[in-house]
């Protein structure tokens, strides 16, 4: 709701008759906000799993995918598989191969856009 009130905000700012703007206005989805607001808060909750499980002395971390409809890898089309990374197991230092990109938890920054954006997995500690 804060990200919905931050857009309208600064959409509230500029000429609604501009070209440009109306440009941008019809590229915007009515679901961006909902979409930055769960690729964020899965990044920040994964990160910060993973610096605590550092500090309980964890040696290694497992890959966990929300499997359903909408998971990555499910329709043989997906160039992003996170099906298959379900149940991967790595050292705590080392980084899981997804779709041959390796990345340090699931909402990785340094990932693809199309493999983080909307990533509903998480990262377990295995103990």
């Amino acid at each position: 709701k804060q990200i919905d009130a931050t857009f309208e905000a600064w959409m509230g700012t500029h000429d609604e008759t501009d070209p440009d703007w109306q440009w941008f206005l019809s590229r915007r989805p009515a679901y961006r906000t909902e979409m930055i607001a769960r690729t964020e808060t899965i990044r920040a909750s994964n990160s910060g799993n993973e610096e605590l499980f550092r500090e309980w002395g964890v040696e290694q971390k497992e890959w966990l995918s929300t499997k359903d409809d909408r998971t990555r890898g499910l329709d043989p089309n997906d160039k992003f598989d996170h099906w298959d990374a379900d149940g991967q197991v790595v050292g705590i230092n080392e980084r899981f191969d997804v779709s041959g990109e390796m990345l340090d938890y699931p909402g990785d920054p340094t990932a693809s856009p199309g493999n983080t954006i909307n990533c509903r997995c998480t990262v377990l500690p295995v103990l």
